[in-house]
């Protein structure tokens, strides 16, 4: 893998996916696979988080928000 490449394997997903499916399909230790379940898990914590927060923020009508003005 190319060098600028080998910082983002460690930083995204999709690279601990990958590892966790190797060693299930192709065996091995598979102690070694939790830190990749781990990091998944913490993925997908934080990325409900996020959608929380902003589902939220959305959902809270204030004035700016309504179109068109409502002429009283």
């Amino acid at each position: 893998m190319p060098a600028p490449l080998q910082v983002l394997h460690h930083v995204l997903p999709m690279g601990y996916a990958i590892d966790g499916l190797r060693r299930l399909l192709y065996g091995g230790d598979l102690a070694r696979l939790w830190p990749d379940v781990g990091v998944l898990a913490a993925y997908l914590v934080g990325a409900l988080l996020l959608s929380t927060v902003a589902a939220r923020r959305l959902r809270v009508w204030t004035v700016s928000r309504i179109q068109p003005e409502l002429a009283l």
